[in-house]
């Protein structure tokens, strides 16, 4: 049977409330490339990720996206990064002591500043729990890609049985 290497797959996995969904796609490539996008704070799996894949497929671009969704009373918003905040606030301070540089840092421009937020992204997800996400949609990706090869097959022999008919045609005359 023929299997595309063009594919598109969703596998989600809840555990404790909280939603580890994974999104995958496959194109055409020579050689296996694999592009993971992981929450911050999970790329200690991402090796084990990529072994697990390589044991699935053999060549292509694959492109794997996991993303967390948590329920309302789980998600923690933004929270002020102190260390980052204190070390911009030391950087006004020597600018203006030391360069005399004049003015105030005004809440809008400290909101504005660059990683003045940190978000925590996780909590205490198993690697289990995106194994089985990644394993759930492997197994997706195989079916959509062999379903797609079905329907590239169904085309050819289409195509084939008109070339077929138009040959005897031409050998007929």
């Amino acid at each position: 049977m023929i299997k595309s290497m063009t594919g598109f797959a969703k596998a989600e996995v809840t555990l404790n409330e909280t939603k580890i969904i994974a999104e995958g796609r496959t194109l055409n490539n020579r050689y296996l490339e694999i592009g993971l996008k992981l929450p911050k704070g999970d790329i200690l799996i991402e090796q084990k990720l990529r072994e697990l894949i390589k044991g699935r497929i053999r060549r292509g671009k694959v492109d794997i996206s996991f993303k967390i969704e948590r329920a309302p009373d789980q998600s923690s918003g933004p929270r002020i990064n102190e260390p980052v905040l204190q070390r911009y606030l030391e950087i006004e301070h020597y600018l203006k002591e030391e360069h005399h540089i004049k003015g105030h840092l005004e809440i809008d421009a400290v909101l504005a500043l660059k990683d003045i937020f940190a978000y925590d992204e996780t909590v205490a997800l198993s690697e289990d729990a995106f194994i089985e996400a990644c394993k759930d949609l492997l197994s997706r990706l195989h079916d959509e890609r062999l379903r797609e090869g079905s329907l590239i097959t169904d085309e050819f022999s289409k195509r084939l049985a008109i070339v077929s008919a138009l040959v005897e045609e031409i050998e007929n005359q």
